[in-house]
């Protein structure tokens, strides 16, 4: 399974958002998928869904994978995709229609929304979270 981590954040503050994305990556690293990359969208572009540079950034590497490759996009929580209900569902149906699946730190897929049929995700022990991001964090694969 190849992960793709997405995050947004409309404040300069990044500190929250540093804490999502080390999150995500110790789900990578507890369910044994390749880390693909980390797409952080900022300031406006990460409330209008219309934009999204990263987000459709992220979506474009996805539909340049090879048929039949297993991804998915991670997101420590759904609101991490948007707040608005159609906005979400929008977004979520350009993961699915390049082939991947958006799963969230909890074990929630597309499954549970409707738009996908898996569910090879599991929740992520928080408390241990932090000690694996120290254990499996690789040298030139960056948090920010």
């Amino acid at each position: 399974m190849k992960a793709f981590i997405y995050d947004r954040e409309a404040t300069a503050q990044t500190g929250r958002m540093l804490e999502r994305v080390a999150l995500c990556h110790a789900y990578v690293a507890r369910m044994g998928w390749r880390f693909e990359g980390l797409w952080v969208d900022t300031g406006d572009d990460a409330i209008h869904a219309h934009r999204r540079p990263y987000w459709r950034a992220m979506v474009a590497e996805m539909e340049g994978q090879p048929t039949g490759t297993r991804m998915v996009c991670l997101v420590a929580t759904w609101a991490r995709v948007s707040h608005d209900p159609q906005d979400s569902v929008t977004l979520r149906q350009m993961v699915s229609r390049a082939g991947g699946v958006v799963a969230t730190i909890d074990g929630e897929t597309d499954t549970d929304r409707g738009l996908s049929a898996r569910t090879d995700v599991v929740p992520i022990e928080h408390p241990a979270a932090q000690w694996l991001v120290q254990r499996t964090t690789k040298p030139g694969r960056s948090l920010t």
